[in-house]
């Protein structure tokens, strides 16, 4: 699907079985009411960051056996929890903590499995901080870190000696901008205000 594509429309590939594999580009905003129903032909799917919405039976009788949903506050289908039904009976989803992915799979209409993408964070920095100093949480046990937005400063690595690996921050801050220095880091999960809120109760 081209670039230029920004919605994916209502029965756009229904029952194109030969369809084994989409590549859904970021800039696709929407996925339409039964827009892959019955491709039967195709296995795994990943929904890019900037889809916001997934029609109800988007996926309904394909061949899916996975399907990545990397926008944590997606809106999946509606209360008829249709959209990967008859999918694989070994279907699963993948999302993040907290995420609508993760509340989707967990429904008891049509449940289905459900992976993390990235382990839940288990340290977070408090919302008053502004600045963080270089080494001050070296050696933490955590794996994943929440970093506020409020935090606009950070000085060389504060979590060296640490098994941290993952950072949710929000998008053009300090805490990306640590994520991409440094190899000691494997993911920067970048964070929308709802989603934080959530995290944090």
């Amino acid at each position: 699907i081209p670039t230029s594509v920004t919605g994916i429309g209502y029965s756009a590939f229904w029952g194109c079985s030969g369809l084994t594999g989409v590549t859904i580009p970021d800039g696709v905003t929407s996925i339409g009411d039964s827009a892959f129903r019955h491709c039967t032909g195709l296995t795994s799917v990943t929904i890019p960051n900037s889809v916001t919405s997934i029609g109800f039976e988007a996926f309904r009788d394909s061949g899916l056996i996975s399907a990545f949903i990397l926008n944590p506050d997606c809106q999946i289908g509606d209360s008829d929890y249709d959209v990967f039904q008859g999918c694989d009976g070994a279907f699963n989803l993948f999302g993040y903590s907290d995420s609508t992915a993760e509340a989707y799979a967990a429904n008891t209409v049509n449940p289905c499995g459900f992976d993390l993408l990235a382990p839940a964070p288990d340290f977070f920095l408090p919302a008053a901080l502004t600045s963080i100093e270089a080494d001050a949480f070296q050696g933490i046990a955590a794996t994943a870190v929440v970093i506020p937005e409020s935090i606009q400063a950070i000085s060389d690595n504060p979590f060296s000696g640490s098994s941290v690996r993952y950072i949710y921050g929000f998008p053009g801050t300090a805490a990306e901008q640590l994520a991409n220095d440094y190899a000691q880091f494997t993911l920067f999960i970048p964070l929308t205000d709802d989603w934080y809120a959530r995290l944090t109760n």
